[in-house]
């Protein structure tokens, strides 16, 4: 399994944007194992909510930024053990991919891992979109993991 990664081991910015699909939760653990190639590198997990007109004002975000707090919790904290250094960001936004554009800047992130998931029709057109300007305007590289990778890392690991 190391030596998928070794090739991984000049990043020290790293930005994992997160939607919490299965196929992120697989793209976390990639993005993990690029963090812990060095111990001065910082793993930043951004989660952009795309729609804070639903969020019901400042109650609204408070309550979102809760539930997202707790699903990181379950479902991140415990296999971030093994990184140097993390950060977990919530952001509303109507436009992802102009903060996590944003974020790449003022971070200076090195690369960005994403997640690629087999949708369809509307999910496939917003997730596909932000994921295309993302790698056409960001000025460092997009790593996408599509799904079927989880099964070239599981035969070889």
């Amino acid at each position: 399994m190391n030596s998928i990664y070794s090739m991984y081991d000049i990043y020290k910015s790293i930005l994992f944007c997160t939607d919490f699909s299965a196929n992120a939760d697989f793209a976390l653990d990639f993005a993990i194992e690029v963090a812990k190639r060095r111990k001065d590198s910082t793993l930043y997990i951004l989660h952009i909510n795309p729609y804070p007109e639903y969020t019901n004002g400042v109650s609204g975000r408070a309550k979102k930024e809760q539930e997202i707090n707790k699903k990181i919790e379950e479902t991140y904290l415990n296999r971030l053990k093994e990184v140097p250094h993390y950060e977990i960001i919530f952001k509303m936004a109507g436009s992802p991919y102009l903060e996590i554009l944003d974020f790449i800047n003022e971070k200076k992130c090195d690369i960005v891992i994403l997640g690629r998931h087999g949708e369809t029709g509307w999910a496939k057109t917003i997730v596909g979109s932000t994921a295309e300007k993302v790698m056409r305007k960001a000025m460092c590289p997009i790593l996408i993991i599509p799904e079927r990778f989880k099964e070239i890392v599981t035969k070889l690991g």
